[in-house]
Order: structure tokens, then C-alpha cells, then sequence
């Protein structure tokens, strides 16, 4: 590895302030011989592998190579191949058997990874903040034979679109949704550093605000082997030996890279993974001055590279590498090599073999269009890690042609440590094409990302695929890559799937407290699974439990974590009708305290929170649970959940009015308020009290005498006696004997009995008084079950108070609406309980029950994985706070299967194309 310099963030020099005109290489995917993705690809070339290979007999005859051929003592069976070419995971981009038979596999390649690369980025280009634009470039397509009838009107537009080169970037821009920029670049061996360079200068424009660039190149012939000649630019060995005195040519090979870039100072603001920054770039042509038009042309390129210097700003003796076109011809190396030496000692450098030189040609042969991007991603890689790699074709011997010993360059013959430069790490990298069209980038290694905010307690991991297959698959690989990251990047990893990847149908996630606990727990959901998705895609329930709810310490960990949940407490505390009253400073101890909302908090603890006379008080218990409420009401609305359907239990149905636009913030503050004092003032409020019976509604009427009533109906075996604190006692004592189970509501009132007559008018007055507006959401009233009660009518609101609470019949209307989530918004688990018992299995709490001993943050967490894996529209970016960082990993797991073209027409036997074998 490099040596450690002063003044830098581990050692390393400081790299000064950003360029305007820096670009950051932000993602990459590749296919090489021997390497798929990034990883791998650095591992072949930092191990010095060589991914090209001898091809067997029966590979040469399977690709059809004659027995002629195969006999010919000038078959050179050398090729870099990728084998897997012929697959394609079609139905994942919407195309048919037919179609991708028909299609060209280096699109099909290419548009693959393409997805691959902006899933390298972090950014999922539905909701990027910007445009995005495509520059690439593709080898002529061979796997099937021209047809020359498209342009007669006899054969349909598909089969041109499907192969022709001008439609690379534009199939990507489709399938992927891209809005900029979509341009093909072509200039042969320099295709793909040109699209990178066009690309750069688009982002310097503003034409857009990411790019992708690139090429693929790939050939059934390649699988044929080649005819070596003597005086030819085709190897004699079946090696690549760049600046080698033995160099006899180039192997070709099978390959494609993309890289995403973006604008440095938008990269580092959104966080993202750098792996290098693109100084500068320069393209050219030769021009006339060259023996022939295949031959190099020196000035061209020692042209070339000074404007790139120039453009990047930077001396030559700062640069440590340069990743060299290397066809691995006795003439291209020494004119390539003179060029180079001629543009450095020009712009002043100093030295001898202060620059290292190399060429990943060496490892993965010619890969024609993309050998471009191959070059500039082994580049970005090196400035990364910091180290040189060895050419794999040893033992070397330098080409005599080419001064080594007094110029400023040398090859990096075996592994060693980045060459000291004083500066912080910076390549070359070149590519020239046939024609004379050159291009020369400079890159730099990154600067340290930014140091991340505290992470909050919990992540939430959030994955999505477009099956269920597929998201096994993706589940286990993310898994497996945890094992690679820190502990401080655990966040990032866990932000990255949910802000920067395509949602896709297949959903699930996992909420975990750190990243020991993922590792030890992969895979695992937030409590028990949910029914299958079913109900109206995309709509979302909200249910507010009612009196009887609170316990102390509710939300207090959401107070403390989730600044919108904070923010709507403190804003209703300040709209209470007396906000400095004995009310307000009452309550504000509901959510203070030392308690951290991880467990059950005894009534009347010393931690700050609520006394249990203060818990079970109308007067501020109320206004606590519907505080809490609309707080967490306001929290999803941040999280991009919105309710399709409200309803209410009891006191909740006022939470419910307010987000369904019966009422005003205000307004309801002041008429809750006002029910739980007028509750609490009663005339002896020990006189009142409220029990829990498990028995039907029927049932209950033996013991609805002496002022007791049936207050509410939950629902099967599930309903509340209201009425005297004696009456109900000894109404308790008989159902106890009776074998009926029975318990006391924690609420010091008798709600909707006999007993809350004497102030009914008193709530009139005072509702009277209020503006009530029809609802602009469906809001089911639980006193009558349906969603057309009038609720811009006082005496609705006053027959509230006194009337029967008819949730079962509220349930069973939402049962009929069916949606695909319910959420319980509000404390406990209550109403998640009596929804799941009731036909609604997809409900889901926000709170802990008030004896669970559970973060709050983990359970609010856990409801959004619900959210998420119900496929609702959650936007889960306010779990993370800003600037945060991005760090992806796994990518996606395509299901690929082999799609082969019609033969082609044979002159030989005059056979007429076929149609594919699929369908």
C-alpha cells in the first residue's frame, strides 16, 4: 500500500479544495474475462491474473470452428471470453423470449448493467434530484446475420433497433427511465473513453446531473480463436506483453464497463461512495499526420495528453501511473511510450521513471469498444487502493525501442507501493482508436468522505426485488456483505437499498439494532409475517385508539428521536387553550423525563413522567393521547404515509377529524380539552368508572341496571360497561363469579353512560362554537359505523359524548373498503388487536403495548417495514439524518436465462432464417 503522508485524514496529503470542473466517479459495474463487478475485477488485476484463456477442441468446434480450422498451425485458440453472453434476465426488463432472442447481447449486457451501475451510485434514478444522461458506445453486433430487408419495408423495425449501435444508450434510457442526455459515442478502440470525456463535459454544462458512460464489445467469432500472421497486430501466443521486447500483438477480448459520474461537490453534499475524481479529460484526432490511416499518429498523441494536463490543471510529476492504450505491438508501444515521454518532459517533468506505466490489456486482452472504460475503471481503482499491480505476462524484458532508462516513465512490472509524488494519489489513463480518434483522462484518488452525523439507535433495512426469488436472493447476499463493512457503516448500508434503489414489488425489511445484530439476526421481520399483500393496492388505514389508551412514557423515545413527532408536541402544547395553564405544564411531563421509551413505566415513578392520578385524569390524559396522536399522524405524513381511510375509537375519532379536515388543529385541541375537563369535573369523579368485559354485546344485559350501560362494543367477546364506581364494582365481582373475564379501564370518568348527561350541554356551547367542515378523507364514524355520519353537526359531536362506541360495526365498514394496511396511530396495541381478531390481519401498531419492555424507536421502525413490505409509497429518507453517506452493496440478482438468436442464412445450403426456439 502507499506510504503515509502528513497533513491528511489516515496519513494521506491533503488533496486541496475541489475543482469546479472535478468529476466523481460515484459507481461502476463491469464484465470482464475473469471478473464480474468491481471487486472482482480489482482482485484479477491486483493478483496479476490474466483472464484470457487457451480454448479447447471441443469449445472451438461447439463456437463453429471447422476441423479445418481447428487444424491449422495458425489457429491461435486465445481468447478473453465471457461465456454467461447469452443469458439475460428478459422478463425483469419487460421483454419477451422473442424480443431478446432477436436483441444484440451486447444491449442486453450492457442494459443489465447499467442497472448494476446506477445501483453502484446510490441513486435511484425515479426520484434523483436531476437529470440523467447516457454515453456509450458498443462493438458491430455479429451473433446473427444481417438483415438487409429492413430497409426494403419487408421485415419489421425490431430486428434494426435491436442491433444497431445508435440504439445503446437509448434502450438504457428507456427501460431505466433516464431523461437526459442519451448519446452514442463511436471511435472504435477509444469508444468508451470518449463517452466517459462527452459525458464529463455534459456534467460541466449542466446538460445533466449524473452520467453514465461506457461500452460493451462482445463477438460469437472471438469463441473461433484467431490466424496469427506474421507483421500482424493478432498475438503469436496467445499474450498480451505491453512494452515487452517479445511483444508480438494483442488477444481480443469479450468485455463491458460503466462507470456513474457526477459532479464532485453534488456527490460529496448527497454523500455518496467516491471511488475516484476525474481532474480533467482531452480528446483528439491524428489527423492526417501518420503513415496510414490504422497507424498511430505520435502528435496526435502526445497532443492529447498535454491538453488533458492542461485541462486537469496538474504538473506530470504529480501523476504516479499511467494505464496506457498497450495494444502490445512492437509499433504502437514505442510510438505510444515516445508520446507520452515527449507530452511530460514538455510540461516540465523532472526525473527518470517517476511514473509508472502498465496496461490492463495484459490481463483481459483487447476488448475493443470497451477497452476504453476497462483502462479507466483499472485506474480509478489503483488511485483508490493505492496500489500498483503487476503485469502478468513475467518475465519481462523492456522493449528496446523505448527509453526507459532516462525517460519519465516505467513499467510496473511486479506489485508495489503507489510512487511518492508529494500529492495525493493521481493516474493517466489513455485509449487511441483505429482512425486516430485519442482521449486521455487524469483521475485523483478521493478525498475523505465527510465525517457521518451520530448514528440514530436502530436501522431499518429495506429491500425490494421483482420477485420473491429474487429477494431470497438479495436478502442472502446482503447478509454476507455485512461481514465487510464497519460498524459505522452500517447506516449507510442501511440507507442506501431504501433511498437509492428502484422499489420494486417483492419487499422486505428488517429492523436491527446495529450491525452484530443483523449479522446474528439476517433476514429476520419485525414480529410475526404478515397475510400475503392483498387488499387496495396503496391504501392505507389509520386507526386512533380513545381514553383508556395512555400510559406513562408513551411516545417519550419518539420525543427524544424523531425531531417531527418533537416539533407537533411542542406546537400543540403552545395552541392548549391556557398553553401556561396547570393543563400544559401537566402534560408536558408526559413526554420528559429520564425515561428513554424502551419500557414499561410504573405510575407514579420517579422519572419525570405523569403521576397515576395525572395518567388516568380525563383532564390531561385526553390531550395527551390525542397530542400523541397527531404527532404520529404528522410523523408518517414526513415518511410520505398518508391514510386513505380514518376512523376513530372514542376520543379518537377527534384525532381522526383533524387530519381529515373536520377540524382545525386548534379547534380540536380546544374540544378535547374541553371533554376531558368537563369529564374530570364532574361532581365527584370517583364516581365513575369504566369496565373491560370479555363477552358479546347480547350478553352483557343482565348487568346493564343500577346506571350501569353498555358504553362500548369492540367486537366479539369485547366490550365496556360504563356507568357508578360501585355499580361497577359489584357488576365486576358478579362476572368474575360468573367465570367472565373482567378488568378495569385506566380512566377516571364514566364515558358514553348516564353520568355524562349533566354536561352535555355545557360540550354544546362549546361546540357550537367551533367551525366543522365536511371531510376530505374518508372518515368512518365509529357511533354509526359508516362514513356518512354528520359530522359538521354539533349534536353529532355531543350524541359522541353519550352514545354507545359501535367499533365493531366501524371495523366491519372498513372491511368492506379492504385496504392494504392499518395502522394504529396512537399509543398501544389495542385496536391491532381487535383489527386482526375482526378480518383486518394486515394491522399493525406504531406504539409499544405499555408492559412491552421495546425502544420506541424500534417499534416505529418496525411498522415502517410493514409499510414498506405492503408496498405502500413510504419515503423512508427521514430515517436518515443529513449530510448522511451512501454505501451499496449486493447487486441486484438478475435471473438469467439463455436467449439465442435464429441461425443465420448459410450460403452454403441456402437455409432461410429461423424462428427462436422460445416463444
Amino acid at each position: 500500500m502507499s506510504q503515509p503522508h502528513p497533513g491528511g485524514e489516515n496519513g494521506r496529503p491533503d488533496p486541496g479544495p475541489a475543482a469546479e470542473t472535478d468529476i466523481a466517479v460515484v459507481g461502476i459495474a463491469c464484465r470482464f474475462p475473469g471478473a464480474t463487478g468491481p471487486e472482482e475485477f480489482w482482485s484479477l488485476i491486483a493478483e496479476g491474473r490474466r483472464g484470457i484463456q487457451e480454448l479447447t477442441p471441443a469449445q472451438l468446434a461447439e463456437a463453429g470452428a471447422g476441423a479445418e480450422r481447428v487444424a491449422d498451425p495458425a489457429l491461435m485458440p486465445a481468447a478473453g471470453i465471457l461465456w454467461d453472453a447469452d443469458l439475460f434476465d428478459a422478463p425483469f426488463f419487460g421483454y419477451s423470449a422473442r424480443e431478446s432472442a432477436v436483441m444484440d447481447p451486447q444491449q442486453r449486457m450492457f442494459l443489465e448493467a447499467a442497472w448494476h451501475a446506477v445501483e453502484d451510485s446510490g441513486h435511484d434514478p425515479e426520484r434523483f434530484p436531476g437529470t440523467v444522461g447516457v454515453y456509450a458506445g458498443q462493438t458491430v453486433g455479429t451473433h446473427r446475420g444481417a438483415d438487409g430487408s429492413a430497409f426494403l419495408g419487408t421485415s419489421a423495425d425490431l430486428l434494426t433497433a435491436a442491433d444497431d449501435k445508435d440504439f445503446l444508450p437509448t434502450r438504457v434510457a428507456y427501460k431505466l427511465g433516464l431523461t437526459g442526455p442519451a448519446v452514442a459515442v463511436q471511435s472504435a478502440c477509444s469508444t468508451s473513453l470518449v463517452a466517459v470525456h462527452a459525458a464529463c463535459r455534459a456534467l460541466h454544462a449542466h446538460d445533466c446531473d449524473m452520467a453514465l458512460a461506457g461500452g460493451v464489445s462482445w463477438s460469437p467469432w472471438r469463441r473461433q480463436g484467431y490466424l496469427r500472421r506474421a507483421g500482424g497486430v493478432w498475438s503469436a501466443d496467445g499474450h498480451v506483453r505491453c512494452f515487452d521486447r517479445d511483444a508480438t500483438g494483442f488477444v481480443t477480448g469479450d468485455g463491458l464497463g460503466i462507470v456513474v459520474l457526477r459532479r464532485l461537490a453534488d456527490a460529496r453534499a448527497d454523500g455518496d461512495r467516491v471511488y475516484a475524481v476525474v481532474k480533467g479529460s482531452a480528446v483528439n484526432n491524428d489527423g492526417a499526420d501518420k503513415l496510414s490511416y490504422n497507424a498511430p499518429g505520435m502528435g496526435g498523441q502526445q497532443a492529447v495528453v498535454a491538453a488533458a494536463l492542461a485541462a486537469a490543471r496538474v504538473h506530470p510529476d504529480t501523476i504516479g501511473y499511467v494505464e496506457a492504450h498497450g495494444t502490445g505491438t512492437a509499433l504502437g508501444d514505442a510510438v505510444e511510450a515516445a508520446a507520452l515521454a515527449r507530452a511530460y518532459r514538455a510540461a516540465g517533468a523532472r526525473g527518470r521513471g517517476r511514473c509508472l506505466l502498465g496496461s490492463v490489456k495484459s490481463n483481459i486482452g483487447h476488448t475493443d469498444a470497451a477497452a476504453g472504460v476497462a483502462g479507466f475503471i483499472k485506474a480509478a481503482l489503483l488511485v483508490r487502493h493505492g496500489l500498483v499491480p503487476p503485469m502478468p505476462s513475467a518475465p519481462f524484458h523492456p522493449n528496446p525501442e523505448i527509453d526507459f532508462d532516462t525517460g519519465p516513465i516505467r513499467p510496473a512490472v511486479a506489485a508495489e507501493s503507489w510512487p511518492e509524488t508529494g500529492g495525493p494519489r493521481r493516474a493517466a489513463v489513455s485509449a487511441f482508436g483505429v482512425g486516430g480518434t485519442n482521449a486521455h483522462a487524469i483521475l485523483q484518488e478521493p478525498p475523505p468522505p465527510p465525517t457521518a452525523p451520530p448514528a440514530r439507535a436502530w436501522q431499518l433495512v429495506a429491500l425490494s426485488a421483482g420477485d420473491e426469488s429474487a429477494l431470497d436472493e438479495l436478502a442472502g447476499a446482503c447478509g454476507r456483505a455485512l461481514g465487510d463493512v464497519t460498524d459505522e457503516q452500517f447506516p449507510a448500508v442501511a440507507r442506501t437499498p431504501a433511498e437509492g434503489r428502484r422499489r420494486l414489488p417483492a419487499r422486505r425489511a428488517g429492523v436491527y439494532r446495529d450491525r452484530a445484530h443483523a449479522l446474528a439476526e439476517p433476514g429476520t421481520r419485525p414480529g410475526p409475517p404478515l397475510p400475503p399483500a392483498g387488499g387496495r393496492a396503496g391504501e392505507v388505514a389509520f386507526v386512533l385508539p380513545g381514553g383508556g389508551s395512555q400510559y406513562a412514557g408513551m411516545g417519550r423515545g419518539l420525543h427524544r428521536d424523531e425531531p417531527v413527532f418533537r416539533e407537533t408536541v411542542d406546537t400543540c402544547l403552545a395552541l392548549l387553550p391556557e398553553p401556561d395553564g396547570e393543563t400544559a405544564r401537566s402534560l408536558r411531563g408526559w413526554w420528559a423525563g429520564d425515561d428513554a421509551g424502551t419500557g414499561a413505566a410504573a405510575l407514579g415513578d420517579t422519572d419525570g413522567g405523569p403521576a397515576g392520578d395525572v395518567v388516568d385524569d380525563p383532564r390531561t390524559a385526553f390531550p395527551a393521547v390525542f397530542i400523541t396522536q397527531i404527532a404520529l399522524a404528522r410523523l408518517l405524513r414526513a415518511f410520505g404515509v398518508t391514510p386513505s381511510v380514518l376512523m376513530g375509537h372514542s376520543l379518537g375519532e377527534y384525532a381522526a377529524a383533524q387530519p381529515a379536515g373536520v377540524l382545525s388543529l386548534p379547534d380540536a385541541l380546544r374540544l378535547v380539552c374541553a371533554r376531558g375537563a368537563l369529564l374530570s369535573d364532574l361532581s365527584d369523579i370517583d364516581n365513575g368508572a369504566m369496565l373491560i368485559v370479555r363477552a358479546d354485546a347480547a350478553d352483557t344485559a343482565p348487568w346493564q341496571r343500577d346506571g350501569v350501560g353498555l358504553a362500548v362494543v369492540n367486537g366479539p367477546g369485547a366490550c365496556v360497561l360504563s356507568g357508578p364506581a360501585e355499580a361497577i364494582g359489584r357488576t365486576r365481582r358478579h362476572l368474575a363469579a360468573a367465570g367472565v373475564d373482567c378488568g378495569p379501564l385506566p380512566l377516571a370518568t364514566a364515558a358514553h353512560s348516564t353520568l355524562v348527561e349533566p354536561v352535555l350541554d355545557r360540550f354544546r356551547e362549546v361546540v357550537r362554537d367551533i367551525a366543522l367542515t365536511a371531510p376530505d378523507t374518508e372518515l368512518i364514524s365509529a357511533m354509526t359505523g359508516t362514513a356518512d355520519a354528520p359530522f359538521t353537526d354539533p349534536e353529532h359531536w355531543v350524541r359522541h359524548l353519550r352514545g354507545t362506541v359501535r367499533f365493531d360495526a366501524g371495523l366491519a365498514r372498513l372491511r368492506e373498503r379492504d385496504p392494504r394496511l392499518v395502522l394504529e396511530v396512537g399509543p398501544g396495541t389495542t385496536l391491532t388487536t381487535l383489527a386482526r381478531a375482526q378480518g383486518l390481519p394486515r394491522a399493525v401498531p406504531l406504539t409499544r403495548h405499555p408492559l412491552e419492555e421495546r425502544d420506541d424507536r424500534e417499534v416505529l421502525l418496525a411498522g415502517l417495514a410493514r409499510a414498506w413490505e405492503a408496498v405502500i409509497d413510504v419515503d423512508l429518507s427521514p430515517l436518515w439524518p443529513r449530510p448522511g453517506q451512501r454505501l451499496p452493496v449486493a447487486p441486484y440478482p438478475f435471473a438469467r436465462i439463455a436467449h439465442r438468436p435464429a441461425r443465420a442464412p448459410s450460403a452454403a445450403d441456402g437455409s432461410r432464417p429461423r424462428a427462436p426456439d422460445s416463444p
